[in-house]
């Protein structure tokens, strides 16, 4: 049993466009050989090869020599260029490349990484030699039908500025005047983004109204990840969002058992868009992996994935609700972020390493939601009263499937 059709008009079916989420390998402290790459992805080998277009979002880059990592929080991921293979045998025909890891070791690593991609004649998106670079949309077209793709991260490290390689940093002017430009060529547009909480079950109010900002420019979907755990979805005046898919390939390291991970980090789900004259429809295909296997969800295991995406896809509709949900979530991950509240005037001086955490804390939309909401709830005296929901969000970080 397929999850339902939740939004389509297939009698007048135009096109599939296939999406799945973060892919890296940098954990794998070894290459398991082609044949076994092959076994990985024979369960969704079928759906990539009926689609028209697919697209996954590559989260390190490729080297084969010791790189100069950037000063940053938060780990900085390469992995060997033998994993191109796992693109090879699901052969899409873009990666995307916004995202808070493309930039971790400098603009070498970045072009060499393009070099390989282009080599299978796979396009890369969301990354470039500039900022107006790493902003070009992907236009795929099919009988006279054309589809662009953004591909944009949140403001972490590594982004692109006017004369720095890196990956798409999110902007608002920006990607607005480049949807809307895309969509007066008669075009539809498909917003691929990379943002929001890690291990949220939940997307923040902010990311509701700024991906349903984006339907009404003229969206026709919005596909997001980097949250480490699948969210919700909604249908917004037509429009499939999709708030994240989780993973899509992230093995903790070689040995991960899949009949002992429930952590949510293990599910995710690939997004199907079914493209028509009208409209754009969706399908979902949720899956499991461990560095043994991705197998889609099939009979009780689907059904019980599908009950769990429709209660954190039900909040999204009520928005007392969500921002109940996310003041619980300030209180789980805002205080360690607050715990970086701390400046120095040394820091004008010399300040890299000692300044990374609060330039990520206020840099990063989605840290900087999370730590100005829970500074508001303390300033008015709520913080007691939001933890009570923190109990309900920790039990949704884990899936008896």
């Amino acid at each position: 049993m397929l999850p339902p059709l939740l939004h389509a008009n297939i009698e007048v079916m135009l096109m599939k466009m296939l999406f799945g989420a973060d892919a890296s390998f940098s954990y794998l402290t070894r290459y398991p050989g082609d044949k076994k790459i092959k076994e990985i992805v024979k369960d969704i080998k079928p759906l990539f090869n009926s689609a028209d277009f697919k697209m996954l979002n590559l989260e390190n880059v490729f080297g084969e020599k010791e790189y100069e990592p950037i000063i940053k929080s938060g780990p900085n991921l390469i992995s060997s260029r033998k994993f191109i293979s796992f693109f090879k045998e699901l052969n899409p025909q873009v990666v995307g490349m916004a995202n808070n890891h493309t930039g971790d070791f400098g603009a070498e690593p970045i072009f060499y990484t393009f070099d390989l991609l282009e080599k299978e004649n796979i396009a890369h998106i969301g990354a470039g030699e500039n900022i107006n670079a790493a902003y070009r949309p992907y236009v795929f077209e099919k009988d006279g039908v054309k589809v662009s793709v953004f591909a944009v991260c949140e403001n972490e490290f590594g982004t692109a500025g006017p004369q720095k390689a890196g990956s798409a940093g999110f902007h608002l002017g920006r990607l607005t005047c480049g949807l809307i430009e895309e969509k007066k060529k008669g075009n539809k547009v498909i917003v691929y983004f990379h943002g929001g909480n890690e291990n949220n079950p939940y997307p923040s109010p902010e990311k509701v109204m700024l991906y349903r900002h984006f339907a009404d420019i003229g969206a026709d979907s919005v596909v997001a990840m980097h949250t480490h755990c699948p969210q919700g979805y909604e249908i917004y005046n037509g429009c499939p969002i999709i708030y994240s898919m989780g993973n899509f390939f992230f093995p903790h390291g070689d040995d991960d058992k899949i009949e002992a991970l429930d952590s949510t980090w293990y599910f995710g789900y690939l997004t199907e868009l079914i493209v028509s004259e009208q409209h754009v429809g969706v399908q979902l295909h949720p899956y499991k992996f461990s560095a043994e296997a991705i197998e889609l969800l099939k009979g009780e295991k689907l059904e019980a994935f599908n009950v769990y995406l429709e209660r954190i896809s039900k909040p999204i509709q009520n928005n007392n609700e969500l921002q109940r949900l996310f003041d619980g979530w300030c209180m789980i991950s805002g205080i360690e972020y607050a715990k970086n509240l701390t400046f120095s005037p040394d820091m004008l001086k010399n300040g890299t390493r000692q300044v990374k955490h609060l330039k990520n804390l206020f840099g990063c939309e989605a840290h900087n939601e999370l730590i100005t909401r829970l500074l508001t709830l303390c300033y008015e005296g709520r913080a007691e009263e939001a933890a009570k929901t923190t109990q309900v969000i920790t039990s949704l970080q884990r899936l008896d499937i």
